[in-house]
Formats: structure tokens, C-alpha cells, sequence
């Protein structure tokens, strides 16, 4: 009886609605008919992949991919999938993206080009319906695209899940976005995308490099006009409830973890109160949560750095493998008694035998494409990327060579740390002097020779050389271009040189003292004046 009451109402309210429109009829009444009923259409949770616009084929069937990897996916991972169809709207640029937002989601012209200028993907649960800008950032790598697409889909089933509570303002904003992200991240990985622990990895550097940061105070219960506006990149925002949703998850046993999340969002819908959510799934208090990951987080960043050596990823012999991690804190040891900072944070470090296992690796990790990967690792013996360092323990075996490459390693990823967003404004003749004289500095302390001994080397070799003064060599790209018309390796003896002569004049501290100087004016020329006079 009352199965043919639901009908009857159903199918009255589908007459009215359709008056509204057949789409939102047909989706809002039958579904929620068939929650009422226990029953399920042929559509059930399935994903319909739309395009808008001319869609590059790769990322086009990338998203695809990971559309129907989603459910059998969250099925596993958190015993919770998609009860409902969804359409994903996938865009080829940004002006189609925009077009999209502006017809399933009903913004205006200029709240539709504000969102699609500060975001590459758009959920809304009510109406069952996700975009994603196929040309953002976001989409670049396949590892990216699929957890674009799981971030994106995940949002859908929080809202399913919380029976329409996670977008209100009650919830908690950092769990919605970071944990989207967190299974957006698995989800990469299961179809091979970037792993996990390398996603985990580039949270933590990304945040350990920024000078400023959202307060995670203010990433609890946001409106949906507090929530466009926190997109804004100066807030790092989608990083800080990463980096939240990484801390809260890993206090659990693995195993434990997707099923508390899916408990949070259940409990969501039953108490409509984030707080009381978090405290049933998780079972802490929100509030004394956000007191241990504050404390956390203040010790984590101000740590010094910890190498995490990946033996499963590499593939040299422990002998050498231990030898490049020990001058790894060795350089890091001697950039502490030379200029009184430190790399802080951690890292993940990759070892491998050649040129080629160096390509696989960069590859694999890091999603550069092929060709970029090839030149990094023909040209590199070290390379950082995120939180991740691979370097090519082939060509680090003789001690002097090692030294000299993980000191300038060690200087250049300290130089980024506390350049952090002022990257590229100090003098770059300088910053890349520096490094290589750090390096230097480190082959001096292990084969008994003076760095006096290598700088009269270097004057030897350009001694009659016609090469531009290094006051010319401001930005990076003045440095490339000089690079390519008079040599590398001429270059880095002219750089070094100048390095060398205004340190042994001013002592390493100043060159510290350049970089914080840079770092709060954003201004290399008014930085070296203050610090150096002229």
C-alpha cells in the first residue's frame, strides 16, 4: 500500500514537475522514488562523460577512465559508491568551462568567469552534475586528470552520502575539499597514476615552502561566497585541507580509514553538524583535533629535514645507497654551520644506476612528459620535484663528485625554501653562484683541497674569454640565455667566481642574509643593496 501511495505521489509530482523542466523531474522524483523503495534504475551510479568545446582525446579519455574506475573504486576503498547518475561536462578551455557553469549550474556570466578563472573543476550534488576545465593545471598529467576526475566525483558522493549536508555551512569545509583530494589521490594511483606517498610528499614540501597560509581556524564552516573566495592561490587553501585530511587519516590504521571517512558523511546527514560528525567517525573532538595538528604542524615545519631513502623504488646496492644519504646530511650539516639555516621538512629520495633508470624514474613519479624527463636526466644528476628527490647514484660513486653535487643539491633546495614565492626575484648570477660554490665547498671538505684551489682553476679556464660581466645575468632568464650562447660550463665557473669573491668578502651570512632579504622585498637589486651596499 504504501509502495502505490509513493507511486501515485511520484508520479503527480513528476506531472508538476515537469513543468519546471523534464530533466529535474525526472532525476529529483525518481531517484529519491527509488531510495524510498529500495530500488534501483539501470542508471544507477553511473557517470555520463559529456564534452564542451574540442577536448584534447588523451584527456578526454583519461577522464573516462577514471569515471568508471569511480564507484567499483569507492566501493572498495570506503564501502559507500554513487547511488545516482552523474553527468561530468568535461571542457576544452577555459571560455567553454565557463559556458558549461553558466547552464547546468545557472551563475551569471561573471560569477561563472570568476569561478572558472580561480578553479579547474565544479561539483553540484543537488543537481548531479560535475565540470572539469580540461585546460587547467589540474589536468595536466594522466595522474592528474584522474584525480581531477575522482575529486570532482567524490563530491558527488559526499553529497549522496550526507543526504545533502556537506554544503552547508555546518560542515567542515577542509574535510569536503581535502578528502576529495585524499581520494582523488588513491584513486590516481590505482590506475597508475602518481602514487600516493609521492602526492603526500608534494603536499608537505608545497606548504613548508609558502611564507603564508590560510588558518586552518578558517577553513571550518565556510558559505559558498567564502568558499569561491578561499580559491584564491595566495591562500593555499586546497593544500592546508590536504595537508589536514593527511594528518587526521594517518592516526588510523590503514584499513580503518576509508570506512571512517564514509562514517563521517552518514553521520553528517543523521546530526547536520560537522562538529558531532567528526566526533562519531573519527571519535576526538574537532577542537582538540585542531589543537594537536596545530602543534603538529609548527614542529613539522620547523624540524630539520629528514631524507626518507625509497630502497623499494631504487635500485643500487645499500653500500652506495648509504653513502649518498650520508653526504646528504652532510651538506645539510655544513649549510648549518655556514649560514645558520636549514632545509626543513622531508623528503623522499629515489636512487638510481644510469641515465636511463633516471628517465624511468622521472617518468613514473613525477609525470613529466618523456622528452623533458630524457633532457633532465641526461643533463641532471639530481633532481627535485615536490617533495621528491631522484638522483643518479651511477654518477655519484667517486666521493668527490658526490660532494659537490649534494652540497649544491642542499643549497639550491634551501635557496628555494626561503625564497618560497619570491623564487626568481633575487639576482641569479648569484643564486646559481651560490649553489655551485656550496657544492664546492663540500668536494673541498672531503678532498683536501682548498676552495682557494678550485677558484684559480676557474680563473684559468676563462682567462681570454669574452663573457658578459655578471651584473647582466639578473634573472633566469637572462642566465639560460647566457648559458646557451657561451656554454654551460663556462658560465657556472663565471657565476661561481663572482659567488666566491663576494662570500669570501662578506662571509656566508650575508649570502643568508641576501636571501631573507629578497624573500620580504621581493626585489633582488634593493635586497643585494641593503645587504651588500651597492
Amino acid at each position: 500500500m504504501k509502495k502505490a501511495v509513493l507511486i501515485v505521489v511520484a508520479l503527480s509530482l513528476l506531472v508538476l514537475g515537469s513543468l519546471a523542466g523534464y530533466r529535474f523531474a525526472r532525476q529529483q522524483i525518481f531517484w529519491e522514488l527509488g531510495d524510498q523503495l529500495g530500488i534501483a534504475s539501470e542508471e544507477a551510479g553511473q557517470v555520463q562523460v559529456h564534452t564542451e568545446g574540442e577536448v584534447e582525446e588523451k584527456k578526454l579519455q583519461d577522464a573516462k577512465k577514471a569515471a568508471a574506475a569511480f564507484n567499483d573504486f569507492a566501493n572498495r576503498y570506503m564501502g559507500a559508491s554513487l547511488k545516482r547518475p552523474v553527468e561530468l561536462y568535461v571542457s576544452g578551455d577555459e571560455a567553454s568551462y565557463q559556458i558549461v557553469l553558466e547552464r547546468e549550474f545557472s551563475l551569471s556570466p561573471e560569477e561563472a568567469a570568476r569561478v572558472a578563472a580561480i578553479s579547474g573543476g565544479w561539483s553540484g550534488g543537488n543537481i548531479h552534475v560535475a565540470a572539469i576545465n580540461a585546460s587547467a593545471g589540474v589536468m595536466s598529467g594522466h595522474g592528474d586528470r584522474y584525480s581531477t576526475t575522482g575529486h570532482e566525483l567524490f563530491h558527488q558522493l559526499q553529497y549522496e552520502l550526507s543526504h545533502g549536508k556537506d554544503t552547508e555551512k555546518k560542515a567542515l569545509f577542509w574535510l569536503e575539499e581535502g578528502g576529495a583530494d585524499y581520494v582523488g589521490a588513491l584513486l590516481s594511483e590505482s590506475l597508475g597514476g602518481t602514487p600516493f606517498w609521492k602526492w603526500q610528499s608534494d603536499v608537505k614540501a608545497e606548504l613548508t615552502r609558502v611564507k603564508s597560509m590560510v588558518s586552518p581556524q578558517e577553513l571550518q564552516h565556510c558559505t559558498l561566497e567564502q568558499r569561491k573566495e578561499l580559491m584564491g592561490k595566495e591562500y593555499h587553501t586546497y593544500r592546508v585541507a590536504d595537508m589536514m585530511t593527511i594528518y587526521l587519516m594517518g592516526r588510523y590504521p590503514e584499513e580503518e580509514r576509508g570506512a571512517r571517512l564514509a562514517a563521517y558523511y552518514h553521520a553528517l546527514a543523521e546530526v547536520g553538524k560537522g562538529e558531532e560528525a567528526f566526533q562519531q567517525a573519527f571519535g576526538q573532538e574537532l577542537a582538540d583535533f585542531l589543537q594537536e595538528f596545530e602543534h603538529w604542524w609548527q614542529s613539522f615545519r620547523q624540524q630539520p629535514v629528514v631524507f626518507h631513502y625509497r630502497e623499494a623504488e631504487s635500485k643500487i646496492s645499500r653500500e652506495r645507497a648509504e653513502a649518498v644519504m650520508s653526504e646528504l646530511e652532510a651538506s645539510q650539516a655544513w649549510l648549518q654551520r655556514n649560514l645558520g639555516g636549514q632545509i626543513t621538512g622531508e623528503y623522499q629520495v629515489v636512487l638510481t644506476e644510469d641515465v636511463s633508470s633516471m628517465t624511468k624514474a622521472l617518468a613514473e613519479y613525477t609525470e613529466l612528459p618523456q622528452e623533458k624527463a630524457e633532457s633532465l636526466a641526461a643533463h641532471s644528476l639530481c633532481v627535485e620535484n615536490g617533495g621528491l628527490l631522484v638522483l643518479n647514484a651511477g654518477n655519484l660513486q667517486n666521493e668527490q663528485q658526490r660532494a659537490f653535487s649534494l652540497g649544491m643539491l642542499v643549497m639550491r633546495t634551501y635557496e628555494g625554501q626561503v625564497l618560497a614565492d619570491a623564487k626568481g626575484c633575487g639576482y641569479a648570477w648569484l643564486i646559481h653562484g651560490a649553489a655551485y660554490l656550496a657544492g664546492t665547498s663540500r668536494q673541498s671538505a672531503v678532498s683536501g683541497y682548498a676552495v682557494a684551489d678550485f677558484m684559480r682553476s676557474n680563473r684559468k679556464k676563462l682567462e681570454g674569454l669574452n663573457l658578459p660581466r655578471v651584473e647582466y645575468l639578473q634573472s633566469e632568464e637572462d642566465f639560460r640565455k647566457a648559458v646557451e650562447k657561451y656554454g654551460d660550463e663556462n658560465i657556472t665557473a663565471l657565476t661561481e667566481l663572482a659567488a666566491y669573491d663576494l662570500i669570501k668578502a662578506h662571509g656566508w651570512g650575508s649570502f643568508a642574509n641576501y636571501l631573507q632579504e629578497t624573500a620580504l622585498t621581493r626585489d633582488g637589486v634593493k635586497a643585494f643593496k641593503a645587504v651588500y651596499g651597492r
